[in-house]
């Protein structure tokens, strides 16, 4: 689940020789950085203050998303997810954070229907693949959660070790599948 959080840090980027960063962006940047801090209530504040400046960007929208959910407010953070996706439909980890909320209200249906669409995206995230999996495992779905563990770690092996400590794959934990799966 830590996993979907760090998808949050949307920071934006900017070449070396860029002109300076836009304020809403520089806003944008210390949102997620405050929200890799776990400082959800700061971050939410520049999210909003970038907001302010720039109602459409959709990085801000997803950072004020992640300081949501840091916050347990699940109902704004949907709200916050839909307008990241309205200002930018393509963007892989605002549907990764929207199955988040999903997730944690209990709505597995909903969050596996966002991770189908943030794998169209960005079928080459690892971390995607990773909490897709978690989501069927939670849903007690053994050969979705194999199916795209395998695909996780076919794209990232170091997640091996952090599969085999995952409390969503508890039931998969003597499966000789994920158990050659998990190996180092």
């Amino acid at each position: 689940i830590a996993i979907s959080l760090l998808l949050g840090g949307a920071k934006s980027s900017q070449p070396s020789d860029a002109p300076a960063q836009k304020d809403y962006e520089v806003l944008n940047d210390r949102s997620a950085a405050l929200n890799g801090r776990g400082r959800y209530a700061e971050a939410l504040e520049q999210a909003d203050k970038a907001l302010e400046l720039n109602p459409n960007y959709s990085f801000a929208w997803n950072n004020k998303c992640v300081a949501l959910i840091g916050l347990g407010r699940h109902d704004e953070a949907l709200v916050a997810a839909d307008r990241a996706l309205e200002a930018n439909p393509l963007n892989a980890v605002a549907w990764t954070n929207k199955a988040l909320v999903y997730r944690q209200t209990k709505r597995l249906d909903d969050a596996l229907k966002a991770m189908e669409r943030a794998v169209l995206i960005d079928s080459n995230n690892p971390l995607i693949w990773y909490n897709k999996a978690c989501y069927h495992a939670i849903k007690n779905d053994r050969a979705g959660a194999l199916e795209s563990l395998a695909r996780a770690l076919k794209l990232e092996p170091k997640l091996k070790s952090l599969a085999a400590k995952e409390s969503d794959f508890d039931a998969l934990k003597e499966d000789p599948e994920f158990k050659k799966l998990v190996r180092k």
